[in-house]
């Protein structure tokens, strides 16, 4: 197994992205054995894959870096379809479970679980064959090419601290600009999204902190962390957006069939919303703390 730590005078990019082509690998290997954690483990893996190229972008040849990037993005899209039917299926579930036994009515467990199951099956079955094309093939090709000697633009390397940091602050400055269009804005769908925005931007901070972390490990570690308990916060709340959204066209769907019932759709929506009133009462204070000077102050440097 690679080492995730570069050594002195080593080029971190290259590390992070020769150590995230392994986990890709390993991931693989997990779908193709029939464990499920591997669609996540892929998925996570081609996430901070992504995030390293589009956060170093500056320092790479675009033609090439946004190619690999494109087509992340396909498998990304395919992952999705296996992993997002499964979360909102385990969610459902456990609201689900938390009911009293006559606040269920009707169908609801099927309509809602089973047949998000359903999609999810379906899904890993489009993950499967996936794996066994030729564009995929040659997407591992490209990228273990890219990690071994990435594509810099004359002048640029992953040696360069100093590019490597200015990176990283843009995207952390990038993250603050979002947290603050999107405290500003009423509840409602746009404030949703504009949360979500703020989530993807954090989680593209914890990820550059994770790829310097051979550079300055405390420091870089730290950050790490605290974007981490963003990301988590913001995580939540969207998935509470995108299952209160569900709910309640589902509960308008088939509330007026016959033999349903969109009380239980109402509970389960409401029981969403309030958990989106929590997170946006504990974010700020999270955020306080992933921005102090202290914990960014190696981006400084």
């Amino acid at each position: 197994m690679k080492s995730t730590r570069a050594d002195a005078g080593e080029d971190a990019v290259a590390v992070r992205l020769d150590t995230l082509v392994d986990d890709m690998a390993r991931a693989a290997q997990a779908i193709a054995a029939g464990r499920p954690e591997g669609i996540h483990r892929l998925r996570v893996a081609i996430r901070r894959v992504r995030s390293c190229l589009r956060t170093f972008r500056p320092l790479f040849e675009r033609a090439r870096s946004e190619a690999v990037r494109g087509e992340l993005a396909w498998m990304s899209g395919v992952l999705a379809e296996a992993r997002d039917p499964e979360v909102l299926a385990r969610r459902l579930e456990r609201r689900l479970d938390r009911l009293d036994v006559t606040e269920r009515m009707g169908p609801v467990r099927p309509e809602l679980v089973g047949e998000r199951r359903a999609a999810a099956q379906r899904g890993r079955a489009n993950v499967m064959a996936a794996l066994q094309t030729d564009r995929y093939a040659h997407l591992i090709d490209e990228l273990a090419a890219f990690a071994r000697h990435p594509a810099y633009r004359p002048g640029r390397s992953g040696l360069d601290r100093r590019s490597l940091v200015r990176c990283a602050r843009k995207e952390v400055r990038r993250a603050g600009r979002l947290a603050d269009r999107a405290a500003g804005r009423p509840p409602g769908p746009p404030r949703d999204g504009a949360f979500h925005e703020v989530r993807k931007a954090a989680k593209r901070v914890r990820y550059a902190a994770e790829a310097l972390a051979p550079l300055s490990p405390h420091a870089a570690r730290r950050l790490a962390s605290r974007f981490e308990r963003i990301q988590d916060l913001l995580g939540e709340r969207q998935d509470a957006a995108v299952a209160r959204r569900f709910l309640v066209a589902e509960g308008a769907r088939v509330g007026v069939q016959p033999a349903h019932n969109g009380f239980t759709y109402g509970l389960l929506a409401a029981e969403e919303k309030a958990a989106m009133r929590d997170v946006d009462g504990l974010w700020p204070e999270a955020w306080r703390k992933a921005t102090r000077p202290k914990v960014r102050r190696f981006l400084a440097e």
